[in-house]
């Protein structure tokens, strides 16, 4: 009959090794071979925007027409599943989906034709298992589009008639 024993203590994170000894009635015992296991912490993995960067105060402000480049991090922790896409997405809304392009696993996508508005940006990575994580939203702002100033002559009058003593 299997045996089977769970150990969740989680204060034992190191490497182990691990065997089964069995005593019968009549006082025989036998052992296992050695198991050798490690045990690790679980830690979350965590995905961080790192462009456009955030300023201290406030979000992040584009002029029109604009185009953003996004990029992202995401940590590796032990347990975790490969990546199966990072996705950026602003107000819930699919905008990019990106691959890794950079030695260190950065992810970079651009968003073009960004329209006038205050958005809330987060990106997405999405496992292989398909456990999602998300980062912290950024707010970026794209400004009203700058209009020109309005000039208007207001002296001297259309058509008005000055001598030679009088100046302009």
């Amino acid at each position: 009959v299997p045996l089977t024993e769970a150990w969740v203590d989680g204060r034992w994170i190191d490497y182990f090794e691990v065997w089964a000894e069995a005593t019968d009635v009549a006082g025989a015992t036998a052992m296992s071979d050695l198991a050798y296991v490690r045990v690790v912490a679980s830690v979350p993995r965590t995905v961080t925007i790192t462009m456009p960067r955030e300023p201290l105060f406030g979000g992040v402000e584009f002029a029109p027409p604009a185009t953003i480049v996004l990029s992202a991090t995401a940590s590796q922790s032990p347990g975790s599943g490969p990546v199966a896409k990072m996705e950026f997405l602003a107000d819930g809304v699919d905008i990019a989906t990106a691959s890794p392009n950079a030695p260190n696993g950065e992810y970079m996508a651009t968003w073009r034709n960004v329209p006038q508005g205050v958005r809330s940006v987060v990106a997405r990575l999405t496992e292989a298992d398909g456990t999602i994580v998300d980062s912290r939203p950024l707010q970026i702002r794209i400004r009203a589009p700058n209009a020109p100033p309005v000039v208007t002559l207001t002296a001297p009058a259309n058509g008005e008639f000055f001598g030679p003593l009088f100046g302009v």
